[in-house]
């Protein structure tokens, strides 16, 4: 979408579909200096991902990111065929609920450490039994759930 003069503050993007999506911001200030972010996503049916934009002095849009929204691509990567491996699904999210009970109880260190072993299981099984954007997504999610930990 384009919206050509926004007021300054804090605006809200919700993404939603059936599939891969790339989102593309590119916010100009009063000077012609451009911030851009992208980000590759996956995303079911009645599932949303979440940006937030913020127009004014400092022009920046972040994602929306939390264990819960990555399970919820790995779900959703599952349910659309982009996983091909029952058991690899199961394994892959029997590990993000065990990190998302060490960030629920604080084990913050415990939390990466499981999310830095979350990655390099979807490296060690990709192509063969996830698909290319979906190991993308996943990969680029935990690394930036990391860095928020």
């Amino acid at each position: 979408f384009l919206y050509p003069v926004p007021q300054n503050g804090n605006y809200k993007v919700d993404i939603s579909g059936n599939g891969i999506y790339d989102f593309d911001s590119y916010l100009y200030d009063q000077n012609g200096n451009v911030s851009t972010f992208s980000k590759e996503g996956l995303v079911s049916q009645g599932e949303k991902d979440n940006f937030n934009l913020t127009i004014g002095s400092s022009n920046k849009t972040k994602n929306i990111l939390s264990i819960d929204s990555i399970i919820e691509d790995l779900d959703s990567a599952y349910k659309q065929k982009r996983i091909r491996n029952k058991r690899i699904y199961e394994f892959f999210k029997s590990n993000l609920l065990l990190t998302k009970w060490a960030i629920e109880h604080r084990k913050i260190s415990l939390a990466k450490d499981l999310l830095k072993a979350f990655k390099y299981e979807v490296i060690s099984v990709s192509p063969i039994f996830v698909d290319y954007e979906v190991k993308k997504v996943l990969i680029e999610d935990s690394s930036i759930l990391i860095s928020q930990l």
